[in-house]
């Protein structure tokens, strides 16, 4: 199916928000497991301890991610995707301002990654009930593809804040406030019934409540 499929018969604003919405939360995901060891020796956390920290927004990530689609399908995804990313937001931008102490660090670590895991695999679950069946396929293809352009763009853009002497604290709020964005976002994507009524009408069926 060509992509300008993806963007008739009333699924622009679907698409672009599926889009922007995959884009920021992987960018989060990688550039967050990427960045962080080095922004938090720049912090004064030695290299050891930053392994373990990092270890555990890994660990959180391993647990949030079964759990994204079955609270999007036991639940309405425009409650669960903002409450993720929300509490993603929170809990990234609180490490640049907790590094004073590792405790806290690894725990908003292993909460920032086990929300972004949700968040993750719950845009996952969502995307294909945005299509039929036709275009289903290539609108899932489109969305992963700009997940992945946004776990390659995160890291290179860390990467010139801190060239230009932004401090952890500041590059985690830059993160947290994707996030933000994200959840915005994710708030305002339903099921587009011009193109999916069938499918809508089944997922609406079996959760008792729209998407």
């Amino acid at each position: 199916m060509p992509v300008w499929q993806l963007f008739s018969a009333g699924k622009v604003g679907g698409t672009v928000l599926l889009w922007a919405s995959y884009f920021i939360t992987f960018m989060m995901l990688v550039t967050s497991g990427t960045w962080t060891p080095t922004l938090l020796q720049r912090a004064g956390i030695d290299g050891a301890r930053s392994s373990v920290a990092t270890a555990l927004f890994a660990l959180g990530s391993v647990f949030g991610t079964p759990l994204g689609g079955f609270l999007v399908s036991r639940f309405a995804a425009r409650r669960v995707l903002p409450a993720a990313l929300v509490a993603s937001a929170v809990t990234l931008g609180a490490v640049g301002h907790t590094s004073q102490s590792l405790a806290l660090v690894i725990a908003c670590l292993g909460l920032a990654g086990f929300f972004l895991g949700v968040a993750s695999s719950g845009l996952i679950a969502l995307a294909p009930l945005l299509y039929s069946t036709t275009i289903r396929s290539a609108g899932v293809g489109w969305a992963m593809g700009l997940g992945r352009l946004g776990s390659f763009v995160g890291p290179l853009a860390i990467g010139l804040l801190v060239n230009r002497g932004w401090q952890i604290g500041d590059c985690f709020a830059a993160l947290g406030t994707a996030a933000l964005c994200a959840a915005l976002f994710t708030s305002v994507i339903g099921i587009n019934r011009s193109c999916g009524a069938t499918n809508a009408d089944r997922v609406t069926a079996a959760t008792g409540e729209e998407l």
